[in-house]
C-alpha cells in the first residue's frame, strides 16, 4: 500500500507538470526531464532512507514497576525480539549483530515473540542460520513462541527439533515457572487455528494453574486478548506481527486493526508491549518504523 500510494504521489506531480504543458508554461522536452527526475528521486528516497531504517538496530527501552514482591529479586531485565524473518532477505550477518547487540544487554531472559523465520525460508538451511542463537548469553534462557509466518509456512515441526538443540526453549500454550521466581506463559498465534495445525488454548485455561502471586509475562504473537489477559492475572503481555505497518502510512490501518499496535499500553496493573520486529515483511525497506531490539526493565514494588 506504502509504495503504491508514494507512486501515487510521484504520478500526481506529473500529472501536473502535463497540464503546464499544455497550457505553455514549461516545454514538453522540460517536463520529461523532470518528470523522470522526480520519479527517480522518489523512488531513490524510499530505497535509501528505508533500507537505512530496516539495517539500522534501536534499542527501545521500556520501564514498568509490578506491585508484586520476589525474594531476594528486585528486578528483572526482559529482551524482546520478534519479527525477525530470517530467510531470503534475511541472514546471518543480520542476526550476527542482533546477537552481538543483545549480549551487550545483559538479559535476564530473552523472549522470541514469533515470526522468527520467514515462510520461505529453505529448512535445510536452518539450522545453519539459527545456530548464532548458541551465542547469546542470558541468566534464564531464551524462550520462544511461534508467529503466523511459521504456520503459514508449515514449518512448525521442522523447526522444533532445531530449536531443542539450540536449547530455546519452545513454549506452545505452556507455562513455565522460572527458577521459582516469574512465569512466562507462551500462546499458540492465531494463525495455529486458521492453520488447522493445532488448538489455541484460553488465557484463563494457559493461567488456571499458576500462582498469581508471582509476577506472570505472556507471550503471544498478535497483540490480541487484552480484556482477558487483565482480566485474569497477565502483569506483562510481550507481542509484535503488527511491523507497525513496516512502511507509512500502512500504521494507520494496524492501529484501526489493534487496540495497540505498538508501544506500550498500562491498563490498571496489566502491561502490553508491542515491537514493531526486527526485520522485514516483503520488501526490505522501512519508513516511519525501525529495526527493534525490546529492552524492559520491571522493577518489584
Amino acid at each position: 500500500m506504502a509504495i503504491l500510494l508514494y507512486a501515487v504521489m510521484a504520478s500526481i506531480i506529473i500529472g501536473i507538470l502535463r497540464i503546464l504543458i499544455l497550457i505553455n508554461i514549461i516545454k514538453y522536452y522540460d517536463c520529461i526531464i523532470i518528470s523522470d527526475l522526480i520519479a527517480v528521486g522518489v523512488i531513490s528516497f524510499i530505497l535509501i532512507l528505508g533500507t537505512f531504517n530496516a539495517r539500522r538496530i534501536k534499542v527501545t527501552k521500556y520501564n514498568i514497576n509490578l506491585n508484586k514482591s520476589i525474594k531476594e529479586f528486585d528486578k528483572l531485565n526482559i529482551v524482546m525480539v520478534s519479527d525477525i524473518h530470517l530467510g531470503r532477505l534475511m541472514g546471518k550477518n543480520r542476526l550476527k549483530a542482533m546477537v552481538d547487540r543483545i549480549n551487550s544487554m545483559n538479559s535476564d531472559v530473552l523472549v522470541l515473540a514469533g515470526d522468527i523465520i520467514d515462510d520461505d525460508m529453505n529448512m535445510d538451511d536452518c539450522y545453519d542460520i539459527l545456530r548464532y542463537f548458541k551465542n547469546i548469553k542470558s541468566r534464564y534462557g531464551i524462550y520462544a513462541v511461534y508467529g503466523n509466518h511459521e504456520y503459514i509456512g508449515s514449518n512448525t515441526y521442522d523447526i522444533r527439533p532445531i530449536y531443542k538443540k539450540l536449547k530455546i526453549n519452545l513454549l506452545e500454550d505452556t507455562a513455565k515457572n522460572i527458577d521459582d521466581k516469574f512465569y512466562i506463559v507462551g500462546r499458540n498465534d492465531k494463525y495455529s487455528e486458521i492453520c488447522k495445525q493445532t488448538s489455541r488454548k484460553t488465557v484463563e485455561e494457559l493461567l488456571e494453574t499458576l500462582d498469581l502471586k508471582k509476577p506472570v509475562v505472556l507471550v503471544d504473537h498478535q497483540p490480541l486478548d487484552l480484556e482477558n489477559c487483565k482480566k485474569y492475572g497477565v502483569d506483562i503481555q510481550l507481542s509484535g506481527h503488527t511491523h507497525k505497518g513496516q512502511m507509512y502510512p500502512n500504521n494507520l490501518i494496524t492501529k484501526k486493526v489493534f487496540k495497540i499496535d505498538y508501544g506500550h499500553l498500562k491498563d490498571g496493573s496489566f502491561n502490553c508491549i508491542v515491537s514493531c520486529g526486527f526485520g522485514t515483511w516483503g520488501p526490505p525497506i522501512r519508513l516511519g518504523s525501525k529495526s527493534e531490539i525490546v529492552q524492559i526493565l520491571v522493577k518489584f514494588l
